[in-house]
């Protein structure tokens, strides 16, 4: 996130939304490698996606796995099933996995307070420095308290890499009571991973490769950028505010637990291998049942009407229909979604290397329709004193990083209507997406990060999985805050102007009387 994850996009382009229209595929199984194929280039083909590798995990096997386009666009370098892509905030779900093996090993405590196993410039603690009894468990359910966090997602090449400790020392400050409220944190994660390195006396890096990407056979994968990774590694394209031009990948080594993961789909899907067979892959076991299960149970959400929140690592759905688990990474020049459905043996895996996350999920939930069928669709209808009741502005509370002054004042939520039709939309990086009603107040959220997800409206409070909004009033707007901030300007550039006009003239009258 950053997601996303930890960024300020959360809702797919249009471009996503046009996905939710493509043509319906059919024929037998076998068919099914070649119609996941066509799917991946028609949805890439529509966004204008450089590249997309996918990966498709049924009962146990990869049934397909397929790239399409270009690693690099200007060279003309094809992307194949060996381009590496970051795979973003989805390394939250690796961080996850390596803190449970050291729970499982007795050296980690899920529910005892982190700080007990830090010195104090690591510990966790409230604006005025008091202590603050967070635990794993709420570090890996972004429930610690700690904020959302981008300083340390680096996206000037220049700037030299910051080791992960010096990073986290001293600016573990919680702005909500642990327990309280889901808050989606890097730095949680990024402490997390921590931990599991320290207990297991290992680098974070060296633990990821010993205990988990050398067991699972990712010898493609690695959280250290080595030279022939970065030789394999697809070009950028695009930022997190949109576009699609080439850029730089961003450094997050400070990070790298929350988001510094570079691998393939093929990789990647041994890990949705791990979670599927509830931590055994060939005959060798990784985790136990238990591990797993924990991690794929509900353990926080923002509004208990809401089916949507965070196990451990992973987001998760137990609602009516299919229960899954995913979670979505998001950098410039990188989006990604690891999806499992637990009850039906099915996991996909999509890598791209276009920042913005709509296209990739409409893709994960259609990949997922060709395997299961489509659930039904829903079948509430508003009347027209709900849809007006609905629509209005928000305010995000908590999905921007407070050391971003005024940021907050100029990003809303928008849900507007068009006879029946519902959309949403954050107009400041031109994201949207439809909202299809399942009851009052409750809708199916089609594109975009959060496709697939329960969005629901309750009195003036908006809330999907991790998103919380505010309605604001007119005068609180984005595009009334523009209006002030060009007011200001207007003024700071017109009141010395005018001072220096009054100036020029009381001279040039006083030479003329002489």
């Amino acid at each position: 996130m950053l997601e996303r994850n930890g960024a300020v996009v959360v809702f797919g382009a249009a471009s996503a939304l046009a996905l939710l229209a493509g043509p319906t595929l059919g024929g037998t199984r076998e068919d099914l490698p070649s119609q996941v194929s066509a799917l991946v280039n028609e949805a890439r083909e529509r966004a204008d996606i450089p590249a997309i590798a996918v990966a498709v995990v049924v009962d146990g096997d990869v049934v397909a796995e397929h790239a399409s386009g270009f690693a690099d666009r200007e060279a003309g370098v094809p992307a194949t099933r060996d381009t590496v892509f970051p795979a973003a905030s989805v390394s939250k779900l690796l961080t996850a996995a390596l803190v449970m093996q050291q729970v499982e090993k007795g050296r980690l405590d899920l529910d005892a307070p982190v700080n007990e196993s830090l010195e104090p410039p690591l510990r966790i603690r409230d604006t005025s420095g008091v202590e603050a009894p967070a635990t794993l468990r709420q570090l890996l359910s972004h429930t610690s308290g700690l904020p959302v966090a981008w300083s340390g997602i680096h996206f000037d090449p220049a700037d030299a890499p910051v080791p992960m400790e010096e990073y986290l020392t001293d600016r573990l400050r919680i702005i909500h009571p642990p327990g309280q409220r889901v808050v989606y944190a890097n730095d949680a994660f990024a402490l997390a991973g921590l931990l599991a390195a320290r207990a297991a006396g290992r680098d974070f890096e060296t633990l990821a490769r010993e205990a988990l990407l050398g067991p699972l056979d990712m010898s493609s994968s690695s959280f250290n950028s080595t030279p022939l990774l970065r030789e394999r590694l697809a070009a950028a394209y695009g930022t997190m505010g949109g576009g699609d031009d080439r850029t730089d990948h961003a450094d997050v080594s400070a990070i790298a637990p929350a988001g510094g993961l570079l691998t393939t789909a093929g990789d990647l899907a041994q890990f949705a291998r791990l979670v599927l067979a509830e931590g055994e892959v060939d005959g060798v076991r990784l985790l136990q049942p238990e591990s797993v299960r924990e991690m794929l149970r509900l353990q926080a959400r923002n509004h208990p009407e809401v089916e949507e929140g965070f196990g451990l690592g992973f987001a998760v759905r137990e609602g009516p229909g299919r229960r899954a688990a995913w979670w979505d990474g998001g950098l410039p020049g990188a989006a990604s979604r690891l999806m499992v459905l637990p009850d039906d043996g099915v996991g996909v895996v999509l890598l791209s290397n276009l920042a913005g996350n709509g296209p990739v999920n409409v893709l994960s939930g259609r990949i997922v329709d060709l395997f299961l069928g489509a659930e039904p669709g829903p079948i509430a209808r508003p009347d027209q004193a709900e849809i007006d009741q609905i629509t209005g502005t928000y305010r995000p509370i908590d999905m921007l990083d407070p050391e971003v002054p005024l940021l907050h004042l100029f990003v809303n939520i928008e849900i507007t209507h068009e006879g029946e039709r519902l959309e949403m939309r954050m107009p400041i990086v031109g994201e949207e997406a439809t909202l299809r009603p399942l009851g009052r107040g409750r809708f199916r959220v089609e594109g975009g990060l959060l496709h697939g997800a329960t969005a629901l409206v309750d009195g003036d409070h908006l809330y999907a999985h991790m998103i919380r909004g505010r309605r604001v009033a007119s005068w609180e707007t984005a595009n009334a805050f523009i209006v002030y901030a060009g007011l200001v300007a207007l003024a700071v550039v017109s009141v010395p102007a005018i001072v220096i006009w009054r100036s020029v003239r009381r001279r040039q009258r006083a030479a003329a009387t002489r």
